[in-house]
């Protein structure tokens, strides 16, 4: 196995003779993707090549160096990058954005960690859609209401999520933690 760029010489033996021996770079391609994050633009490590992924799925045309992105969704991102005969799939860019202050000191989520059961309160005049997404964007609880609710999160696995309330004039996200 080559790990660097190395020359190697060849040549042709009938027996008898040996023909002149020729150099032959063997050079390797070498690619690490990764991500980065300067506002709404993502950027990924250099290379020849890019596409761009979403929930692990392509996003059409998304074949360029970075990727302008919409900094109200939460989403999950990697990128495929290639040079030469090398392709270098990045690690998961987790993309998380949370209500503003203003809009959360209206908005209770406790305890959180959680163990069992999550306390959400809303404003009780102002219903909600309310749904709890893993990190890889499945919706794994929805429903709907306002004021003070209990939801039991018993039946989810420990790791992080993503809440999403939603009204009429407002989307908010949190990020809760399951234990």
């Amino acid at each position: 196995m080559i790990g660097t760029t190395t020359t190697y010489y060849v040549s042709i033996h009938n027996g008898t003779c040996e023909s002149t021996r020729t150099p032959v770079v063997a050079a390797i391609d070498n690619v690490q993707a990764a991500i980065t994050q300067v506002d709404n633009m993502l950027s990924a490590s250099n290379g020849t090549s890019y596409q761009w992924f979403l929930f692990g799925k392509p996003i059409a045309n998304a074949t360029s160096q970075t990727l302008e992105i919409n900094l109200y969704e939460m989403a999950i991102y990697t990128v495929e990058v290639t040079q030469g005969n090398c392709k270098s799939l990045s690690k998961e860019f987790i993309y998380l954005i949370t209500a503003t202050e203003k809009e959360n000191a209206k908005i209770k989520l406790y305890p959180n960690p959680v163990i069992e059961e999550l306390t959400i309160e809303t404003p009780t005049n102002l219903n909600h859609s309310i749904s709890i997404v893993d990190m890889m964007g499945r919706e794994r609880i929805a429903f709907s209401g306002s004021g003070k609710q209990i939801i039991s999160l018993k039946d989810l696995q420990a790791g992080s999520y993503v809440l999403l309330l939603q009204s009429a004039q407002s989307k908010s996200y949190f990020k809760i933690v399951k234990q």
